[in-house]
């Protein structure tokens, strides 16, 4: 979000509504006042400013006395409010002024519904795919510290497979016994097919914001299935020697044995993980679940640290 831009938009808003708004020095970037009613105005994607705005309780004189503002939080991060405050998101302020701007070219007053002002913000929050992801508990402000670049920041989802596969059975050379009996738990990028040792058991399906961009899996079902068992192959196959002796003969037999096709399972399931993606001078991207930059950026191949 552009802090300056935001300020203006609001500020026409309001000015058209038949508010008096001027410019606050300190934590707050509007207030806005007619008879009834005070309003302060925060334009931030900073969660501390945004805890500190939320928590703080701000007045002033009115005709009627002095009373209480109502107070209006403009950000783009998704949930960044906590309830105690109006939240208008960017489609908000863009919706808004559109109607203003129509009002006032019809020659009619504009008439402000403070409530009704976030419900874009509501459906935009609530309206994302509802997917099975790992939780986010990294915000669009601490990931752009993380960072410790500026640029324009976008949500990302991420395809992975969590893997879960099992072989079974025995094979038998002369008078030996080899078991192919293995399982093994894993996590694969559906990008790229790299594994990652990801503990997926805060795994959470619920809806995500929704202007978060989901990467379709470049690596399908089929193809992933199919390599873990070209891994698995490999890794269960086992070289057997055998020695015979023959009077004062002695010779070696050697056999190479594989598990079979059909007593290999495998079980994959598609998650996502969340990310930050953060495109200025150069592009980093930050894990919204642990905080930790990507090792390598999404436009050269991903790799999860």
């Amino acid at each position: 979000m552009i802090r300056g831009r935001a300020i203006e938009a609001v500020r026409y808003i309001l000015e058209s509504a038949g508010y008096e708004v001027g410019e606050v020095d300190g934590e707050i970037d509007l207030s806005a006042m007619n008879e009834n009613t005070c309003i302060v105005v925060l334009c931030s994607d900073d969660g501390d400013a945004i805890e500190t705005f939320e928590t703080t309780r701000y007045s002033a004189d009115l005709d009627a006395g002095r009373n209480e503002c109502a107070k209006i939080l403009v950000t783009s991060v998704p949930g960044a409010s906590s309830g105690r405050c109006e939240r208008w998101g960017i489609a908000d302020v863009a919706r808004l002024t559109g109607e203003a701007m129509s009002a006032a070219l019809r020659g009619e007053p504009f008439a402000l519904d403070l409530e009704a002002g976030r419900a874009e913000s509501a459906r935009e929050e609530a309206g994302g795919a509802s997917i099975p992801h790992l939780p986010i508990t990294v915000d669009k402000s601490r990931a752009a510290r993380i960072a410790g670049i500026d640029g324009q920041i976008t949500f990302r989802f991420l395809p992975h497979w969590h893997y879960h596969w099992t072989s079974t059975g025995e094979k038998i050379f002369k008078d030996r016994v080899i078991s192919f009996d293995a399982e093994e738990r894993g996590c694969m990028s559906a990008i790229n097919g790299l594994k990652s040792d990801i503990d997926i058991g805060a795994l959470v399906t619920e809806s995500i914001p929704g202007d978060a961009i989901v990467l379709d899996p470049t690596i399908d079902e089929e193809s992933a299935r199919n390599q873990i068992i070209e891994e698995i192959t490999d890794k269960l196959t086992r070289g057997v020697r055998v020695k015979r002796e023959e009077g004062d003969t002695i010779s070696t037999e050697d056999k190479i044995l594989k598990p079979d096709r059909k007593d290999l399972a495998v079980d994959l399931t598609l998650f996502y993980i969340p990310v930050w993606h953060i495109k200025g001078k150069k592009i980093v991207e930050v894990n919204a679940v642990n905080g930790e930059i990507l090792s390598q950026p999404m436009d050269d191949g991903v790799e999860l640290i």
